[in-house]
């Protein structure tokens, strides 16, 4: 645990406590090796749960230092997971879960829901199984939305919050090169007084492709899936699908819908590096504001990051990090 400094006093981070873990992680013959890939605070704060790579789910209890764990039997976790009021949402290669702990801090599974993991790993996936880490939309009764890793294409998959059933599935990208190994951008739709109508959209990127480092090399395909409720039952359909490319974590900026992407041109000679607003609406490419020229503005699947007080944004990069800021003129 390491505290962070405060804005007005701490100017450095503080180590607080160490657990060790070694013990906890699958034992693998050299060189393979387990590791404790991701790790989130419980929602009360009494626990940090956390995963490895081979299948093992463990929780600290921070009160006492007591750690339990449960391996799930035959599976790998790859992708990060999520943690929301009702219990910690983990998706292994095979399956979507739900765990909770009782009384007594004993790790339990509320549900388990398998899913379309494909013939093969794709190109462009770490794995086989499901590329994308867990992504909440609502409250305790919204949803889970991941993807599967189907043939020929993948399926945008809204799966209920409260009993793990798979509500709806859409189809997206194209036959035999449809792939994301990336998080989706969720959210529930609200009204004015921010109360939820249950309306539901979903954002996935295409990152089927052949790629090696330094260049990525995916499939066009950017998408917005909604799902709505109401009294006649639940809807799902593909709202729009672009043929930009993106092979990072994209984010959409709520206040002035425009959903930004970082990547280049087609040149692996001297590329060029750009930054794309998408119109979260309708889809349509609203700019294209030139980074940098060169290999060391590649953010190589690097994440987006947008301030708090908008206007800014930054992303890393191989040889550090880049702002982009709205004009003012």
């Amino acid at each position: 645990m390491v505290q962070v400094p405060q804005k007005d006093n701490d100017q450095e981070f503080r180590l607080l406590k160490e657990y060790d873990l070694q013990e906890f992680v699958v034992q693998l013959p050299w060189p393979r090796n387990d590791s404790v890939a991701w790790v989130l605070p419980e929602w009360s704060g009494r626990s940090y749960w956390f995963a490895t790579t081979q299948g093992v789910v463990g929780k600290i209890d921070l009160a006492n230092g007591q750690i339990s764990t449960m391996q799930l039997d035959g599976e790998i976790i790859e992708n990060s997971f999520a943690v929301g009021e009702d219990g910690i949402y983990i998706l292994s290669d095979k399956a979507m879960y739900r765990f909770n702990q009782n009384a007594v801090g004993i790790i339990y599974i509320d549900w388990r829901t398998s899913y379309d993991r494909g013939p093969a790993s794709k190109p462009g996936h770490i794995t086989r199984g499901s590329g994308t880490s867990v992504t909440l939309t609502g409250n305790e009764n919204g949803y889970v939305v991941i993807t599967d890793n189907a043939e020929p294409l993948i399926h945008v998959q809204f799966i209920r919050r409260s009993d793990g059933e798979i509500v709806c599935s859409v189809p997206v990208f194209e036959d035999g090169r449809s792939g994301t190994d990336i998080s989706l951008i969720g959210f529930e739709h609200g009204d004015r007084n921010s109360k939820g109508i249950n309306t539901y959209s979903v954002i996935v990127e295409n990152n089927w492709g052949h790629h090696k480092f330094p260049f990525a090399f995916p499939e066009p395909g950017i998408a917005r899936i909604d799902m709505i409720e109401n009294e006649v039952g639940t809807k799902c359909q593909l709202i729009w699908s672009t043929d930009e490319k993106n092979i990072g974590v994209f984010k959409l900026a709520l206040g002035n819908g425009l959903l930004y992407l970082y990547f280049r041109d087609e040149s692996v000679i001297l590329p060029k590096w750009y930054l794309t607003a998408i119109d979260f609406s309708t889809g349509t490419t609203v700019y294209k504001q030139l980074v940098g020229t060169g290999i060391g503005y590649n953010n190589w699947a690097g994440s987006i990051f947008l301030h708090p007080d908008g206007g800014r944004l930054y992303s890393t990069t191989i040889f550090g990090l880049v702002m982009v800021e709205d004009r003012m003129d």
